[in-house]
Order: structure tokens, then sequence, then C-alpha cells
């Protein structure tokens, strides 16, 4: 398999979308109902959580890339990293703070999206970097919603990621995985809409993938990503070079 990080550097891209904790087995399963074409192949990210990737990927000064970002995540604690990016533009409404247990209007794709053109009229010799949230947790379509409404009142937790590890452990991971590809399936169809916005070569990728129902390394079944999860599966990516 090949690596994520020489094709990201070497790979002449103008536009790179990031889906955060994106599988390459159920991207696989969705893209082409989504209405994406291109050459598709699985990369390892060689990062198992969002900062890890960014420290190992970005870690040059003077890069002419403009992030678009939907993660609370990068905005306050890591101001540091994303200096080295020529500018960053967050997504209306982006609060100070980790990712919600509840969904959010800042986490809908769309809102990302549609910073795209102003941000290219803005900075038209820069790259562009597109951060999602989903498939990320919370889930964002109807059937995920109402799955997590069920969890909040089956289990007792604040955390998303134990609620739906708790089912998935007693009731099986069937529904996690549903819930979970339409998520990246919202997420797809909304990019084809806007593709035409985008400055060519488009490139799909994630920052790293997602457990759902795997052993991580401390329990025999999980829904999780991590630094303390060192199996290759959590490392598998799509990326896709999109045709328009």
């Amino acid at each position: 398999m090949q690596k994520q990080e020489p094709l990201l550097k070497k790979f002449k891209w103008n536009t790179l979308l990031v889906l955060d904790a994106c599988r390459y087995d159920r991207f696989k399963k969705v893209y082409q109902k989504c209405g994406l074409k291109g050459k598709l192949r699985c990369v390892d990210s060689q990062a198992t959580w969002t900062i890890e990737w960014y420290k190992k990927h970005w870690n040059r000064k003077g890069q002419k890339i403009v992030v678009i970002s939907a993660h609370p995540f990068l905005k306050d604690r890591n101001k540091r990293l994303f200096s080295l990016f020529y500018k960053v533009v967050y997504v209306k409404g982006l609060p100070n703070a980790d990712i919600s247990n509840t969904y959010k209007s800042w986490m809908n794709p769309l809102e990302s999206l549609k910073q795209i053109k102003k941000t290219q009229k803005k900075f038209p010799n820069k790259k562009l970097l597109i951060h999602f949230i989903p498939p990320h947790l919370p889930f964002i379509g109807p059937k995920g919603k109402k799955y997590q409404e069920y969890l909040a009142k089956k289990y007792s937790s604040r955390s998303i990621y134990t609620l739906v590890e708790n089912d998935g452990r007693r009731s099986g991971w069937e529904k996690a995985k549903k819930c979970y590809t339409e998520s990246i399936k919202i997420t797809l169809q909304l990019i084809n809409k806007f593709l035409y916005q985008m400055r060519p070569p488009v490139i799909i990728t994630a920052d790293h993938a997602e457990l759902i129902g795997e052993a991580d390394g401390i329990s025999k079944s999980a829904y999780n990503h991590g630094v303390h999860i060192k199996i290759r599966k959590i490392r598998e990516v799509p990326w896709l070079e999109v045709k328009i």
C-alpha cells in the first residue's frame, strides 16, 4: 500500500478535500453512487488522529496553502501548527473547543463548501485544503441523528463514542456502520455539487480512518481512533483523483 505523504507533496493538486476519520472500505462502497468519478486507491496515512496527521505531513514553513477548517480542535490549541500555512479560514460558528457530542450546524459540510468561491477569489494563486468533520462522530444524517437520540436514552454517558461503542458491543455494529456510511454519502453528495467551483486537480482523502468493531489493542471490539491504536486498519484511507 502506497504512503499518503509523498502523494501530498509530489502530486500537483490544487484542491485537497480531507474527510475526518474516513475508512477506505466504506468510501469505496459509496463514492460512485454519489456521482464522483476518478482513480481511487487505498493509501497509508501514517496517522491515527488529526494532530498527528498535520504534524507528520505539514511540518514545513512557507506552504502556499490556504486551509478551510471545520475542526474546532485545531482552532484554539494548535495555532502554532496552523501558522505553517499561508492562511486558515474557519467556518462560521466554529467554537474554541473539541468536537461536540451532538450535531451542530458548523459540522455540516455545506458550511465549508460555501467558503470555496470567495476564498479562491481572495487567494487565486494558492492551493486549497478543506478539512471536513464527517464522517467523524457525531453522525450527520437523519438515520444517524435518530440512532444517537436512541443511544442517549438507553445508555448513561456524555461521550458519543462511548455510546456507540457500548451499543456495538451489546447489539452488533451494523447500525453504526450504516450511520457512518450515511455521513460519508451526505458529504460526498455535497462535494459533487460544488466540484464546478473547485480548481483542478481535485483530491479527496482523509487524515486517518476509524475502527468500527475491530480490536483496538485494548478492547476486542471498539469504535475509536487515537494515539494508542497501532493497527494498520486505522491508517487505511481513500485517495481519489477526481475526474471533473
